[in-house]
């Protein structure tokens, strides 16, 4: 996406290869987490992006949202991407995965929403500095550098910050967190109730 430019919208028709890569390549990736859940027992079923968000200005404009409820209510487990989408003005641009789960914890308000990371949670600096210490309780009066929230991944759609600021737009709907999905186990148990390492993101 960062090598065509994709998240800055249409400028020529040199993108349009691009673009069909990107979705190949976010479907390559969603057809194998949905066949690790199928065979953990999870009945999972994929809602494509490209098919249910429009964009406007490189931001979610519109979701549809029937899909999911559908899904839901039959039983089966929406998984959804971030995904190259057509936008009302850029012609398209990156939807991406930290817009969608915004706009669907706004929607369906879930107990939790989870954030995986690399690292354990929101450091008070870049995590791979000496001394950097993870905050355990972020609110959106928390005073946190714009340093500590860059990595050295190259993320066309906001990195760390932007997820940030749409776990403290969740915050007053869900409880919020990031963990680090690496951990084998740490998800699972947050999900049961347990205690783990990590940062809650509050109002």
């Amino acid at each position: 996406a960062k090598k065509y430019g994709i998240s800055q919208g249409f400028q020529s028709r040199e993108q349009l290869e691009g673009f069909a890569r990107v979705q190949r390549d976010v479907r390559d990736l969603n057809l194998r987490i949905l066949s690790i859940l199928i065979d953990a027992g999870i009945n999972a079923v994929s809602i494509p992006p490209f098919a249910s968000c429009l964009n406007s200005d490189g931001s979610l404009d519109y979701l549809e949202v029937a899909p999911f409820e559908r899904a839901m209510k039959m039983g089966l487990v929406p998984v959804t991407f971030g995904d190259a989408v057509f936008d009302s003005t850029l012609g398209f641009s990156i939807c991406s995965g930290d817009y969608l789960m915004e706009a669907l914890a706004l929607e369906f308000k879930p107990d939790k929403a989870v954030f995986l990371s690399d690292v354990d949670g929101i450091y008070d600096r870049n995590p791979a500095e000496e001394g950097a210490e993870l905050l355990e309780l972020v609110s959106s009066r928390s005073s946190i550098s714009a340093t500590s929230l860059r990595s050295g991944v190259s993320d066309v759609t906001g990195g760390m910050e932007g997820k940030l600021r749409s776990m403290i737009r969740i915050a007053p709907y869900s409880e919020v967190w990031m963990i680090n999905g690496l951990v084998p186990g740490r998800l699972a148990n947050l999900l049961n109730g347990e205690d783990v390492v990590g940062s809650k993101v509050i109002p």
